[in-house]
Formats: structure tokens, sequence, C-alpha cells
């Protein structure tokens, strides 16, 4: 998904402006629906305010069913910039909702400019510390194995020079049996009732079906910088 040029490759719009999809470009026509208009920003970008969010039902590139023992590998890159609003949640993106529960798998950046992985009703976190990052775009890199009955994320932080993260976490998800798998973009139901929203702008997402090595995560982290962090 990328948002560099707001044009009929990338989005479908509502006047030009409010974008209705994001479109998949990879071929595999994945395509994202927007609920309440986010919008495109001048020079790149989808602007979200914290109640805007993309969806994509029954993703089956990175399904989650039949338990986690079958869960497929996965590694995301996502371009992003946080708001400084202190009551920003930061939700960048959330899979593996099942309907009617709050058993998620996401990716945030909160309004104190820390990067989390969390999952389940009571969240094992990987928090790294987003030092400099503070209104600057960001990669963010997060690479998912099932190993048993567990769910591992391995999260990875980038500037424009280099790795802003400590070091990458590991973090078992203990999750089971997803029998409707949703990836969002830019939200993650916490409870039936209670939702958090990213607030920021985010450039591009990236999904791949597989755990990526660390030359091709290097490959693509330096395609992005380029592409967005002018370096």
């Amino acid at each position: 998904l990328d948002a560099k040029e707001n044009n009929i490759t990338n989005f479908e719009t509502y006047n030009n402006t409010y974008i209705t999809k994001w479109k998949d470009i990879s071929g595999k026509n994945n395509h994202f629906t927007a609920y309440y208009y986010p919008a495109h920003i001048g020079g790149g970008g989808v602007l979200f305010n914290g109640s805007q969010y993309f969806s994509r039902n029954g993703l089956s590139n990175i399904n989650y069913g039949g338990g986690a023992a079958n869960l497929r590998n996965s590694t995301v890159f996502v371009v992003s910039v946080s708001s400084n609003n202190s009551n920003s949640k930061g939700t960048i993106y959330s899979q593996a909702r099942k309907n009617k529960n709050p058993a998620t798998f996401q990716l945030a950046i909160n309004s104190a400019k820390t990067l989390s992985v969390s999952s389940g009703k009571k969240p094992n976190f990987a928090s790294i510390s987003g030092a400099g990052m503070a209104d600057n775009k960001v990669i963010s890199v997060v690479r998912t194995e099932g190993i048993g009955s567990d769910l591992y994320a391995n999260v990875s932080l980038y500037n424009a020079a280099s790795v802003v993260s400590s070091g990458s976490k590991w973090v078992p998800a203990r999750q089971t049996g997803y029998t409707n798998t949703d990836f969002t973009i830019g939200m993650a139901q916490q409870s039936n009732d209670r939702y958090d929203y990213f607030q920021g702008t985010i450039y591009e997402v990236i999904v791949f079906n597989r755990k990526l090595s660390d030359d091709e995560i290097a490959m693509i982290v330096q395609y992005l910088r380029a592409k967005w962090l002018n370096n």
C-alpha cells in the first residue's frame, strides 16, 4: 500500500481527497476499505486523526486460521509518523482480530513515542523506546513466527540513518483458534466497545506472507529510506 501519489492506481477517493479504498499494488488484490474517510495529504501520506482506519477482512495471505501451530510467518513494514497528541494510543496496525473478541496482535506507537507489540486480552509487550522519533518519519518492521503454540514477534525501528531500537524483541503471543481473520490499519479492537486508533500519518505498508531474512529486510529498509526518509 503506497501513499506517494493520489491516483487511481493507489486509491479510490471521494472528491479526489477523501479515501474510500487503499489499493494493493502488488497484484494480489488485497485492497483495504476505508472507514470515516481518511485523507491523502500533499507530498504523499494518509492522515489519521484518531477515528479513521482501513480494514481487509479475511486476508488470505497471512491467514491465522487453524490454530497458532499453523500460523503463517509474516513480515510487515510500515513507514509512519506519530502525532504529538498526548491522547494518541497509536495503533498502527492489528492482525487476527476475532469478531466480538479482543484477541489482537497489534503494532502501536503511543504518544510517548514508544513502539510496542501486544497480543491478547492480557497483552505481552515488546516495547522499544523511540529516541529521537517524535514527529519524525520512522520505519517499523515486525517479523512474526509461529513456534508450537506461541507466536513470536521480532520488532525493529529505523530512522533515516540507523536502527533506533536497542535491539529487537521476541514475545510469546499464545494465541489459538482464529476463525475470522482481519487486518486493520490505524485501529485495533481491545474489547467489544473499546478501540485504539492511530493518530498521525502512514506513508507505506508492505506485507510479506513469510519471515524475511535479515539481508532481505535491510534491502527493503534502504529502499524505504531512499523513498520516504530522504536517505
